[in-house]
């Protein structure tokens, strides 16, 4: 199965979905035949939405164990839909890493797993990570900001254009944010706050990136930065969807949902809404 750098709208994410569901019989759809190409009318400016993306659920060791994330089946998930199939393999959208422990906070992997604590008097955040406290970021546009722990460089290191992004454009040049879920860092409202030092009850947040980042610099305007986590991603398929009623909460999002609202902002911010049909519901 090959991919041609096609249009990146509506009608194609929604066909190219159809083809990966098909080809690794991820859901009920017939393992008829797969073409070897998707039919699709290629124009001379293609759309390329860029995504900021966990390092982790990209394949880089990262994590406090020095791992990465690998799901069971990566070719049957939303997350891999998004990065193995539309990226690596169809080039049709670009994802930038990030891993905020490594990169903002100066972590090594592996590291102590990291935890957040509200204080009780005060009703303040503060992460621990070996019960030694770790000092959380200022973002970059607030009125006492230095760059005194070397996070420029950092960030150049992991991908110049974070620089870029975080540290001059508050992510006006991302199109969309999938990061891991339950992280102290990524979460986004399933990131553990505990009450206390020792642990023991808790309350789920946005991870402090998302938090101090993500939410300071997310456009309320017409086209707003989506950002999920790929446990909340789930295929817009009725039997694939009625394995996940559990999970069916706000914070969810279907994957063509998603990617409908990352080409919108995309648009916005390109001035190439007239390239989209608007016949499809994708």
């Amino acid at each position: 199965m090959r991919c041609s750098r096609v249009t990146f709208c509506r009608l194609e994410i929604h066909r190219q979905l159809e083809v990966y569901l098909r080809h690794y019989k991820c859901s009920s759809h017939s393992s008829a035949a797969i073409p070897s190409a998707v039919a699709a009318t290629p124009v001379p400016l293609v759309l390329e939405p860029t995504f900021l993306v966990s390092a982790c659920l990209l394949g880089e060791p990262v994590t406090y164990r020095g791992e990465s994330i690998k799901p069971r089946n990566p070719c049957c998930t939303p997350i891999g839909f998004i990065v193995d199939f539309l990226w690596r393999r169809c080039g049709l959208i670009d994802c930038i890493a990030v891993c905020p422990e490594m990169d903002v906070l100066g972590m090594p992997s592996p590291r102590p797993p990291l935890r957040l604590v509200r204080d009780a008097a005060t009703g303040q955040r503060s992460a621990l990570s070996s019960d030694v406290a770790v000092r959380l970021p200022l973002t970059p546009f607030t009125d006492n900001w230095t760059d005194d722990s070397g996070l420029k460089q950092r960030l150049t290191l992991r991908d110049p254009r974070l620089v870029e992004e975080l540290l001059q454009k508050r992510l006006m040049g991302v199109d969309g944010c999938v990061l891991k879920s339950r992280s102290p860092s990524c979460g986004v409202g399933d990131a553990r706050l505990y009450n206390n030092v020792a642990g023991g009850k808790y309350v789920k947040t946005d991870g402090f990136f998302v938090e101090s980042f993500i939410r300071s610099f997310r456009s309320d305007g017409e086209a707003p930065l989506p950002v999920v986590t790929e446990k909340s991603l789930y295929f817009d398929d009725d039997k694939v969807r009625t394995r996940m009623n559990e999970a069916k909460k706000s914070c969810n999002c279907g994957v063509l949902a998603f990617l409908n609202s990352a080409l919108k902002r995309h648009e916005a911010r390109k001035g190439n809404s007239a390239l989209v049909s608007h016949r499809y519901p994708y």
